[in-house]
């Protein structure tokens, strides 16, 4: 699997953490033929003081690629320049890995979601989506 770029994979997935999340798009370019993570979704309360995560986010397909497929794997990334409790933490979360259907070029998109626990120390939950407009070259 190759990356898309580390800075990319860690900040293609935002840290939602609101009743309210509002939907996002992101951009980029994949290689053909190959698997490429193209987001890392995580979930993390008390940035500044504690850097908790609430139970693993369910991941869902909201509308799935024409021209490929998705897959999630749960991995740890540390969080470079986190604010002070999660600075150099290895910090859980879902990697989205989109697969390119064999000898396709040109464009695809997909949707997804995650629902998850809202606090750590609170009951409540949330819901995050995010959209992936991808050109394979």
């Amino acid at each position: 699997m190759r990356y898309v770029s580390k800075i990319a994979a860690l900040a293609a997935c935002a840290c939602l953490l609101s009743l309210s999340a509002e939907a996002s798009t992101r951009h980029g370019f994949v290689p053909a033929n190959r698997s490429t993570i193209v987001g890392f979704f995580r979930v993390v309360s008390g940035m500044e003081t504690s850097c908790q995560q609430p139970a693993r986010p369910t991941m869902l397909m909201e509308r799935a690629p024409q021209h490929g497929t998705v897959a999630f794997h749960w991995a740890h990334h540390q969080l470079k320049g986190g604010r002070d409790a999660c600075k150099n933490i290895a910090i859980g979360g879902w990697e989205i890995i989109y697969t390119p259907a064999k000898g396709y070029h040109g464009p695809d998109s997909f949707r997804i979601g995650a629902q998850f626990a809202q606090y750590v120390e609170a009951s409540g939950s949330s819901y995050a989506s995010d959209g992936y407009d991808l050109v394979v070259k």
